[in-house]
């Protein structure tokens, strides 16, 4: 994407009756999402913050991984000054999502994340 071409593949089932100019149609419509014009595209990044950002050598990888494969700047280092930044304003189990656009211009929030609750069914036995 760096230089304003890019590569995506698109694949179809066809079977002994399909249709031919259906199988087409459909084949296209499933492209159209990245050929119409649409909304600036953003790599985003969710991470779960509490006391601490688990996980956080591989969030930052992949998000590097994927802003290198897409030619968008990333400093992984201001990333991570910004995460330590927000951190001390958190003061509850906390979502925080990291969003980079193809300029390199990071964005952080922080919404409430609740802790997932499980439920445990008992099962019969026989």
């Amino acid at each position: 994407m760096a230089n304003g071409s890019g590569e995506m593949g698109i694949g179809s089932g066809v079977v002994h009756d399909s249709d031919p100019d259906a199988e087409y149609e459909e084949y296209l419509l499933k492209g159209r999402f990245f050929t119409n014009n649409f909304s600036e595209l953003l790599l985003i990044e969710s991470l779960l913050y509490h006391n601490q950002y688990p996980y956080l050598d591989r969030h930052l990888k992949r998000l590097k991984d994927s802003a290198d494969k897409l030619g968008f700047p990333i400093d992984v280092k201001a990333i991570v000054y910004a995460l330590e930044d927000k951190a001390r304003t958190i003061y509850e189990r906390s979502k925080v999502r990291v969003t980079i656009n193809s300029a390199g211009e990071t964005s952080i929030t922080i919404s409430a994340s609740r802790p997932t609750v499980s439920t445990q069914y008992p099962f019969a036995q026989k």
